[in-house]
């Protein structure tokens, strides 16, 4: 303890905001100087119990509001509240209140509520040094006609609800520099239509996993062109995605998405430089099903990886107009049927490609890799990202069928440059296993510095995002 007492104020009072606040009171008993201190951090953390019960809220309560009482920082950097389902209306926009009064910067509120909907105060919306803002769960946002946050930079709204569409526009439209966004509509509480048109916007994150319903009206058309990085979760099967063609900065994309245009969706990403996919475009028509097995046959294109649906995208729908001519790092769902006329496409679209990693999806980590059922078709020409550029090479929850080892031979044959090629199997009890790794290291490599590796996939990773 003497140690810790020898270190500056401002250092002990870093040191304090890491932790919640009813854990900083307690560290005035532990001397004179640290009487005191406490009431100094500029960062407040109050938690109340999910399962606690009317009289802990009560208790909590009178707790929170003693502390703002005594509380002396000129300048509150942070406000969280973390709250269970005995939390009021009255309750947080009172504290939300005091703390736009001790000028707040960053506002991160989860809550829930048995009895009524949580509101923010309007004082919030017109509020000029808020600069972060977090919201979850059991609030509605009610936006004024005058909204207006021009210090804004960071918004997450996980499973909140908005009052009606036009609130959501208001609410974005009042966010001058607003560089961080996202979104969780999971719960099916946003609007149906989320139009982001948010010319500064930096870092965009969506997720939306709702099923029920008709969600044929439902869609997020996206207009942002300087977006750095995109991460996208639907799997509603909505084709709810629209992007702009206009986004020539970004950088990264993790996309995971049900989609019925993908060559609308691909045209979206040429600018990036690290992309991760899976894409998904669901046929429900028996009869649209067996005209795909026939032009199987024909070499049409398609696209089938990770969903719980046949998939398909037909020649008419994607063809090699997009081209990827900064892309070097491709992360590919390799979860169903048909998904390696996606890697044909993306191999044949991106010629500076370095590295290739082909992975099987979280969610269908605890099903057994099914065989790809038609003859994987290699592309018409070999690829020159290649022939001069793929360096990296991995394929985890690799299974060894006759189809997968013609696609890795492939590229063990083709890859002059390749510098490190890895396969993982599953962590599974499994006969053929020598055989497997043996067979790897029989391929044929055109790169005389390939380092090959194998090794089975640990259980631990099946749980992995």
């Amino acid at each position: 303890m003497d140690m810790i007492s020898t270190l500056s104020d401002d250092l002990l009072l870093k040191i304090l905001s890491s932790l919640p606040t009813k854990a900083i009171v307690s560290t005035m008993l532990l001397s004179k100087r640290w009487k005191f201190i406490w009431t100094m951090v500029p960062t407040l953390d109050f938690q109340n119990d999910f399962e606690s019960s009317k009289d802990d809220y009560a208790r909590f309560r009178q707790h929170v509001y003693l502390f703002m009482v005594l509380h002396k920082s000129p300048l509150l950097e942070t406000l969280k509240l973390r709250l269970g389902w005995h939390s009021t209306n009255d309750d947080i926009t009172t504290w939300i209140k005091i703390a736009v009064a001790r000028r707040v910067r960053k506002l991160k509120i989860h809550c829930y509520s048995d009895d009524d909907d949580i509101f923010l105060p309007s004082c919030l919306y017109t509020y000029n040094n808020l600069e972060v803002l977090k919201l979850g769960n059991s609030i509605v946002l009610d936006v004024p006609e005058d909204v207006r946050l021009p210090s804004l930079k960071t918004l997450h709204l996980l499973c909140v609800e908005f009052r009606n569409e036009e609130s959501a526009r208001r609410l974005l439209s009042g966010c001058p520099l607003l560089e961080e966004f996202v979104l969780d509509k999971s719960e099916n509480v946003s609007p149906p239509c989320f139009y982001l048109e948010v010319p500064s916007l930096q870092r965009l994150s969506i997720l939306d996993t709702y099923r029920e319903g008709n969600d044929s009206d439902v869609k997020v058309v996206i207009k942002t062109p300087s977006l750095r990085y995109l991460n996208v979760v639907d799997k509603c099967d909505s084709g709810l995605l629209f992007l702009s063609e206009n986004m020539p900065d970004m950088v990264v994309a993790n996309v995971s998405v049900v989609y019925k245009n993908p060559e609308m969706l691909m045209r979206s990403f040429t600018s990036v430089k690290r992309l991760s996919l899976c894409l998904t475009t669901s046929v429900v028509s028996k009869t649209i099903k067996e005209l795909v097995y026939y032009y199987c046959d024909l070499n049409s294109y398609y696209i089938c990886s990770c969903a719980h649906y046949f998939l398909v995208g037909f020649s008419v729908q994607i063809q090699h107009r997009v081209e990827f001519n900064l892309l070097v790092h491709l992360e590919l769902c390799s979860s169903v049927e048909k998904w390696c006329e996606l890697l044909n496409w993306m191999l044949e679209s991106s010629p500076k490609l370095k590295v290739l990693k082909l992975n099987k999806c979280k969610p269908h980590r605890f099903v057994y890799a099914k065989h790809i059922e038609y003859p994987w078709g290699k592309p018409s020409s070999v690829p020159e990202c290649l022939l001069f550029h793929l360096n990296t090479f991995e394929w985890n929850f690799y299974n060894g069928c006759r189809e997968e080892k013609k696609m890795v031979a492939y590229i063990l044959r083709h890859a002059k440059r390749l510098k490190s090629a890895k396969i993982s199997l599953w962590d599974l009890d499994c006969e053929d296993e020598p055989h497997i790794f043996t067979e790897w290291r029989s391929f044929h490599r055109a790169s005389k510095l390939c380092q090959l590796l194998s090794e089975r996939e640990p259980r631990s990773n099946w749980y992995e995002s």
